[in-house]
C-alpha cells in the first residue's frame, strides 16, 4: 500500500509539472547546464555558505583562484569539528579532526560546481523551466527548476547568478516541494582582488590517496549482478573492490549517476547477520538487505523506491 500510494503521488505531481509555464527547449537548456557547469572553472570567488541535510546545518568558507585555468582552492568549517581541505587543479590535501573525510558527493563534485561537464544526459533524465529572479548574498540570480521525467528522482531548483553563471544556490525537494537538502551564498564575493594568504592552509594537511579511485573491470565471483535492472537514467561511473573498518574482506562499491544526483551502492560477502533496514536525513536514503551471502546497501539523494530496484539488482 505504502510503495501504491507513493506512486499515484508521484503520478498526480508530474501530471501537474507536464504543463509548467516555463520550460525551456531543450538547446536552450542545454547552454544554461553548460553555463554553470563551467563557471566554477571560470570565476574566482570567496564567500561563506550553508549546506543543510535534513535537519544538519553547516557553514563553510571558500576561497577559489581560477588561474591561467587552474584552480586553486581551499575550504574550512566554520562550526563542529575543524575540517579543510586544500586543492590545487587535480591535486586535493585534507585535514580533518578526529578522522573521518571531507563530505563531497560521491562522485567529488563540491558546491557550487553540482553539475557534469556535458549537460546532455542531465537532459535525458530532467526538464528545465524558468522559475523567476531572486536576489542571494545580495546578487541578482534567475532561478530554474530542474524537474525528473520519471519517479525515479527528485525535483531540484537552481539559482543562478545572472553575470557570471555561478551557481549560488541549490535545493533538493521532495514532490510536495518540501525541502530537503540546501547550499545557498549567504556572504560572496565574486572577481576582483582576493586575497591569495586565504588559499594557505591553517591545519596540517595531508594529500588525499587518489589510488584509492581506481576501479575494477569486473564484478567478484560472488557480486552477480543483474545490470540490466539497474534504474533507467543511471549510469555506472565508478565501482572499485575497497577495505573497509572492521571487515576481513574488501567491499565492492559502484557508483551511479543520472548527470544530476549520484547512488552508491556497497556489496559484501559473508556477512549474513547484517540487518535489512531504511533510513533518511533530508533527500538522503539507504535502503540495506541480505540476498544469499551478499548483503546490499544503497545510499543516494533519491526516493526510497530507487533504491530499493538498485539493491534488487544483485538478487540470488
Amino acid at each position: 500500500m505504502r510503495s501504491r500510494g507513493f506512486f499515484a503521488l508521484m503520478l498526480v505531481w508530474l501530471a501537474g509539472t507536464a504543463m509548467a509555464a516555463g520550460r525551456l527547449p531543450d538547446q536552450q537548456a542545454v547552454r544554461l547546464l553548460q553555463r554553470m557547469a563551467q563557471a566554477p572553472k571560470q570565476v574566482s570567488f570567496h564567500g561563506v555558505y550553508v549546506q543543510q541535510y535534513g535537519d544538519s546545518l553547516e557553514t563553510i568558507r571558500v576561497c577559489h583562484v581560477v588561474e591561467n585555468g587552474l584552480v586553486n582552492e581551499r575550504r574550512d568549517s566554520l562550526d563542529g569539528p575543524v575540517r579543510e581541505m586544500v586543492r590545487q587543479g587535480d591535486k586535493v590535501s585534507l585535514f580533518v579532526q578526529g578522522g573521518g573525510a571531507f563530505e563531497t558527493q560521491p562522485d567529488g563534485r563540491l558546491f557550487p560546481a553540482l553539475l557534469p561537464d556535458d549537460p546532455t544526459f542531465v537532459l535525458e533524465n530532467y526538464t528545465l523551466h524558468q522559475a523567476g529572479r531572486e536576489r542571494v548574498a545580495g546578487h541578482e540570480v534567475e532561478v530554474y527548476d530542474l524537474l525528473p521525467r520519471d519517479t525515479l528522482r527528485f525535483p531540484h531548483r537552481l539559482w543562478m547568478h545572472t553575470g557570471s553563471g555561478l551557481l549560488l544556490k541549490a535545493s533538493t525537494t521532495g514532490y510536495r516541494r518540501e525541502l530537503y537538502d540546501l547550499f545557498a551564498f549567504s556572504q560572496l564575493q565574486l572577481g576582483g582582488q582576493i586575497d591569495r594568504g586565504q588559499l594557505k592552509p591553517v591545519n596540517p594537511v595531508k594529500p588525499l590517496n587518489a589510488s584509492r579511485l581506481g576501479g575494477i573491470d569486473s564484478l567478484p565471483a560472488w557480486g552477480r549482478q543483474d545490470s540490466k535492472a539497474v534504474p533507467h537514467g543511471f549510469k555506472l561511473v565508478r565501482q572499485v573492490l575497497r577495505p573497509m573498518v572492521k571487515r576481513t574482506r574488501p567491499v565492492l562499491h559502484q557508483v551511479y549517476s543520472d548527470g544530476v544526483v549520484s547512488v552508491s551502492v556497497f556489496a559484501e560477502e559473508g556477512r549474513p547477520n547484517l540487518p535489512d533496514g531504511s533510513g533518511r536525513q533530508g533527500a538522503l536514503n539507504v535502503h540495506s538487505r541480505q540476498w544469499g551471502s551478499v548483503h546490499v546497501t544503497a545510499v543516494g539523494e533519491v526516493p526510497h523506491e530507487t533504491l530499493e530496484l538498485f539493491v534488487r539488482t544483485f538478487k540470488q
